[in-house]
């Protein structure tokens, strides 16, 4: 078990829809790792999303 199964598991909650949840989570990764946010949102690098 990686430390993104246990962030899974912290922030999930069910009353939030799964995509919520997700979109949640790639905004943490993003935090740490820009190149992440923008290959699975599609944010160019100019839009200055961090």
């Amino acid at each position: 078990m990686n430390q993104w199964d246990k962030k899974v598991e912290f922030y999930y909650d069910e009353k939030k829809s799964f995509q919520d949840t997700l979109i949640e989570l790639i905004i943490i990764k993003g935090k740490r790792d820009d190149s992440g946010v923008q290959a699975t949102t599609g944010v160019n690098q100019g839009d200055g999303f961090y």
